[in-house]
Protein backbone atom coordinates (compact mmCIF):
# COMPACT_ATOMS: atom_id res chain seq x y z
CA UNK A 1 0.00 0.00 0.00
CA UNK A 2 2.81 2.42 0.82
CA UNK A 3 4.59 1.61 -2.45
CA UNK A 4 1.37 2.28 -4.36
CA UNK A 5 0.84 5.50 -2.42
CA UNK A 6 4.36 6.76 -3.06
CA UNK A 7 4.23 5.91 -6.75
CA UNK A 8 0.84 7.48 -7.46
CA UNK A 9 1.41 10.55 -5.25
CA UNK A 10 4.40 11.60 -7.34
CA UNK A 11 2.23 12.30 -10.38
CA UNK A 12 -1.12 13.12 -8.84
CA UNK A 13 -2.88 15.88 -10.81
CA UNK A 14 -0.23 15.84 -13.53
CA UNK A 15 -0.96 15.86 -17.25
CA UNK A 16 1.39 13.08 -18.36
CA UNK A 17 1.57 11.04 -15.15
CA UNK A 18 4.00 8.07 -15.17
CA UNK A 19 5.16 9.03 -18.67
CA UNK A 20 7.53 11.39 -16.87
CA UNK A 21 9.56 8.28 -15.99
CA UNK A 22 10.39 8.14 -19.71
CA UNK A 23 10.42 11.85 -20.50
CA UNK A 24 12.78 12.84 -17.67
CA UNK A 25 15.66 10.50 -18.64
CA UNK A 26 15.23 11.33 -22.33
CA UNK A 27 15.41 15.07 -21.68
CA UNK A 28 18.32 14.68 -19.26
CA UNK A 29 20.34 12.48 -21.61
CA UNK A 30 19.60 14.80 -24.53
CA UNK A 31 20.95 17.72 -22.48
CA UNK A 32 24.01 15.68 -21.48
CA UNK A 33 24.61 14.80 -25.14
CA UNK A 34 24.61 18.45 -26.15
CA UNK A 35 26.58 19.88 -23.22
CA UNK A 36 29.05 17.16 -22.27
CA UNK A 37 29.24 15.23 -25.54
CA UNK A 38 28.90 18.02 -28.07
CA UNK A 39 30.23 21.20 -26.45
CA UNK A 40 32.70 19.75 -23.93
CA UNK A 41 33.61 16.82 -26.18
CA UNK A 42 33.91 14.31 -23.35
CA UNK A 43 34.50 10.69 -24.29
CA UNK A 44 31.67 8.17 -24.23
CA UNK A 45 33.92 5.11 -24.65
CA UNK A 46 33.00 4.90 -28.36
CA UNK A 47 29.35 4.29 -27.52
CA UNK A 48 26.34 6.29 -28.79
CA UNK A 49 25.93 9.30 -26.55
CA UNK A 50 22.27 8.71 -25.77
CA UNK A 51 22.88 5.12 -24.62
CA UNK A 52 26.03 6.02 -22.68
CA UNK A 53 24.37 8.80 -20.69
CA UNK A 54 21.14 6.86 -20.17
CA UNK A 55 23.04 3.86 -18.79
CA UNK A 56 24.68 6.13 -16.22
CA UNK A 57 21.57 8.19 -15.50
CA UNK A 58 19.28 5.26 -14.56
CA UNK A 59 21.22 3.90 -11.55
CA UNK A 60 22.27 7.39 -10.47
CA UNK A 61 18.72 8.72 -10.39
CA UNK A 62 17.58 5.62 -8.50
CA UNK A 63 20.19 6.48 -5.88
CA UNK A 64 19.45 10.23 -5.79
CA UNK A 65 15.66 9.90 -5.75
CA UNK A 66 15.71 7.21 -3.06
CA UNK A 67 18.04 9.19 -0.81
CA UNK A 68 15.79 12.22 -1.22
CA UNK A 69 12.59 10.32 -0.47
CA UNK A 70 13.98 8.35 2.47
CA UNK A 71 15.52 11.45 4.05
CA UNK A 72 12.00 12.94 4.24
CA UNK A 73 10.51 9.89 5.96
CA UNK A 74 9.74 11.49 9.32
CA UNK A 75 8.89 14.94 7.95
CA UNK A 76 6.43 13.69 5.32
CA UNK A 77 4.87 10.91 7.41
CA UNK A 78 4.75 12.52 10.85
CA UNK A 79 0.94 12.53 10.96
CA UNK A 80 0.64 8.85 10.06
CA UNK A 81 3.40 7.73 12.41
CA UNK A 82 2.01 9.74 15.32
CA UNK A 83 -1.38 8.00 15.05
CA UNK A 84 -0.57 4.41 14.04
CA UNK A 85 2.16 2.12 15.28
CA UNK A 86 3.98 -0.04 12.75
CA UNK A 87 7.66 -0.73 12.07
CA UNK A 88 8.92 2.67 10.96
CA UNK A 89 11.50 1.16 8.62
CA UNK A 90 8.62 0.02 6.37
CA UNK A 91 8.22 3.58 5.05
CA UNK A 92 11.77 4.03 3.68
CA UNK A 93 11.70 0.47 2.30
CA UNK A 94 8.52 1.41 0.44
CA UNK A 95 10.47 4.26 -1.19
CA UNK A 96 12.90 1.68 -2.55
CA UNK A 97 10.03 -0.19 -4.14
CA UNK A 98 8.26 2.80 -5.66
CA UNK A 99 11.47 4.11 -7.19
CA UNK A 100 12.33 0.64 -8.46
CA UNK A 101 9.13 0.72 -10.54
CA UNK A 102 10.53 3.80 -12.29
CA UNK A 103 13.81 1.97 -12.88
CA UNK A 104 11.90 -0.90 -14.50
CA UNK A 105 10.24 1.47 -16.94
CA UNK A 106 13.57 3.11 -17.75
CA UNK A 107 15.27 -0.25 -18.29
CA UNK A 108 12.65 -1.08 -20.91
CA UNK A 109 13.45 2.27 -22.54
CA UNK A 110 17.20 1.50 -22.45
CA UNK A 111 16.67 -1.98 -23.91
CA UNK A 112 14.51 -0.58 -26.71
CA UNK A 113 17.04 2.10 -27.65
CA UNK A 114 19.86 -0.46 -27.51
CA UNK A 115 18.03 -2.70 -29.96
CA UNK A 116 17.42 0.26 -32.29
CA UNK A 117 21.11 1.21 -32.21
CA UNK A 118 22.17 -2.43 -32.73
CA UNK A 119 19.91 -2.71 -35.78
CA UNK A 120 21.56 0.41 -37.16
CA UNK A 121 24.93 -1.41 -37.00
CA UNK A 122 26.27 0.21 -33.86
CA UNK A 123 28.57 -2.12 -31.96
CA UNK A 124 26.93 -2.76 -28.58
CA UNK A 125 29.22 -5.24 -26.84
CA UNK A 126 27.27 -7.17 -24.22
CA UNK A 127 29.18 -9.34 -21.75
CA UNK A 128 28.71 -11.46 -18.67
CA UNK A 129 28.52 -8.25 -16.66
CA UNK A 130 24.88 -8.00 -17.70
CA UNK A 131 24.19 -10.62 -15.01
CA UNK A 132 25.62 -8.22 -12.41
CA UNK A 133 23.05 -5.50 -13.13
CA UNK A 134 20.49 -6.78 -10.55
CA UNK A 135 23.31 -6.90 -7.99
CA UNK A 136 24.28 -3.34 -8.87
CA UNK A 137 20.72 -2.16 -8.26
CA UNK A 138 20.55 -4.10 -4.98
CA UNK A 139 23.78 -2.52 -3.70
CA UNK A 140 22.57 0.90 -4.86
CA UNK A 141 19.33 0.35 -2.96
CA UNK A 142 21.24 -0.58 0.21
CA UNK A 143 23.52 2.45 -0.05
CA UNK A 144 20.68 4.90 -0.72
CA UNK A 145 18.51 3.41 2.04
CA UNK A 146 21.32 3.64 4.59
CA UNK A 147 22.31 7.18 3.63
CA UNK A 148 18.71 8.37 3.46
CA UNK A 149 17.87 6.78 6.82
CA UNK A 150 20.84 8.51 8.42
CA UNK A 151 19.75 11.90 7.07
CA UNK A 152 16.12 11.24 8.08
CA UNK A 153 17.18 10.54 11.66
CA UNK A 154 19.30 13.69 11.86
CA UNK A 155 16.58 15.75 10.15
CA UNK A 156 14.26 15.25 13.11
CA UNK A 157 16.46 17.82 14.87
CA UNK A 158 18.00 19.68 11.92
CA UNK A 159 15.33 20.03 9.24
CA UNK A 160 17.57 21.95 6.87
CA UNK A 161 19.48 18.72 6.21
CA UNK A 162 16.72 17.60 3.89
CA UNK A 163 17.34 20.70 1.74
CA UNK A 164 21.07 20.00 1.72
CA UNK A 165 20.47 16.47 0.38
CA UNK A 166 19.25 17.65 -3.04
CA UNK A 167 22.15 20.08 -3.35
CA UNK A 168 24.65 17.48 -2.15
CA UNK A 169 23.50 14.73 -4.52
CA UNK A 170 23.59 17.22 -7.38
CA UNK A 171 27.25 17.96 -6.66
CA UNK A 172 28.08 14.31 -6.02
CA UNK A 173 26.95 13.42 -9.54
CA UNK A 174 30.00 15.19 -10.92
CA UNK A 175 32.24 13.13 -8.62
CA UNK A 176 30.66 10.02 -10.10
CA UNK A 177 31.18 8.81 -13.71
CA UNK A 178 27.64 9.57 -14.84
CA UNK A 179 28.37 12.05 -17.64
CA UNK A 180 31.90 10.82 -18.32
CA UNK A 181 33.64 7.42 -18.21
CA UNK A 182 36.04 6.48 -15.44
CA UNK A 183 38.58 5.76 -18.18
CA UNK A 184 38.79 9.51 -18.72
CA UNK A 185 40.66 9.78 -15.40
CA UNK A 186 44.30 8.74 -15.43
CA UNK A 187 45.00 5.33 -13.80
CA UNK A 188 47.15 6.84 -11.03
CA UNK A 189 44.28 9.13 -9.96
CA UNK A 190 41.32 6.91 -10.82
CA UNK A 191 41.24 5.26 -7.41
CA UNK A 192 40.21 8.60 -5.90
CA UNK A 193 37.15 8.57 -8.13
CA UNK A 194 36.40 4.94 -7.29
CA UNK A 195 36.45 5.66 -3.54
CA UNK A 196 32.97 7.03 -4.11
CA UNK A 197 30.92 3.80 -3.69
CA UNK A 198 28.59 4.83 -6.50
CA UNK A 199 31.41 5.06 -9.05
CA UNK A 200 32.05 1.30 -9.35
CA UNK A 201 28.28 0.72 -9.42
CA UNK A 202 27.73 3.16 -12.31
CA UNK A 203 30.63 1.68 -14.24
CA UNK A 204 29.40 -1.89 -13.60
CA UNK A 205 25.86 -1.04 -14.69
CA UNK A 206 27.15 0.60 -17.87
CA UNK A 207 29.42 -2.37 -18.54
CA UNK A 208 26.47 -4.71 -18.18
CA UNK A 209 24.26 -2.61 -20.46
CA UNK A 210 26.78 -1.58 -23.12
CA UNK A 211 29.89 -3.68 -22.55
CA UNK A 212 32.06 -0.67 -21.63
CA UNK A 213 33.22 0.35 -18.18
CA UNK A 214 36.32 0.52 -16.04
CA UNK A 215 35.45 -1.67 -13.08
CA UNK A 216 36.83 -4.78 -11.41
CA UNK A 217 35.45 -7.35 -9.02
CA UNK A 218 37.57 -5.82 -6.27
CA UNK A 219 35.88 -2.44 -6.62
CA UNK A 220 32.47 -4.12 -6.61
CA UNK A 221 33.36 -5.81 -3.32
CA UNK A 222 34.43 -2.42 -1.99
CA UNK A 223 31.07 -0.87 -2.94
CA UNK A 224 29.26 -3.82 -1.37
CA UNK A 225 31.16 -3.48 1.92
CA UNK A 226 30.83 0.32 2.01
CA UNK A 227 27.09 0.09 1.31
CA UNK A 228 26.68 -2.54 4.02
CA UNK A 229 28.39 -0.32 6.59
CA UNK A 230 26.34 2.74 5.61
CA UNK A 231 23.13 0.66 5.72
CA UNK A 232 23.90 -0.78 9.17
CA UNK A 233 24.81 2.61 10.65
CA UNK A 234 21.89 4.39 8.99
CA UNK A 235 19.27 1.87 10.13
CA UNK A 236 20.67 1.79 13.67
CA UNK A 237 20.44 5.57 14.03
CA UNK A 238 17.07 5.59 12.24
CA UNK A 239 15.69 3.02 14.70
CA UNK A 240 16.84 5.08 17.65
CA UNK A 241 15.36 8.30 16.23
CA UNK A 242 12.03 6.59 15.40
CA UNK A 243 11.35 6.09 19.10
CA UNK A 244 11.52 9.79 19.95
CA UNK A 245 10.96 11.67 16.70
CA UNK A 246 7.40 12.74 17.64
CA UNK A 247 8.85 14.84 20.46
CA UNK A 248 11.48 16.54 18.32
CA UNK A 249 10.03 16.95 14.83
Amino acid sequence: MLIHRDFTAQYKQTLLGPLWHVINPLLATAAFSVVFGGIAGLSTDNQPRLLFYLAGYIPWMYFARTVGHVSNTFVMNAGLMAKVYFPRVVVPIASLGSNLVAVGVQLVLLAGLTIVHAVRHHDIGLSGWILAMPLVLAITAALSLGLGALVAALATRYKDLTYAVNFGTGLLMYATPVVYPASLVSPEHRWWLMLNPMSPLIEAFRRGALGVGTVTGGWMIYSLCASGIVLAVGLAIFGRASRTFVDTI
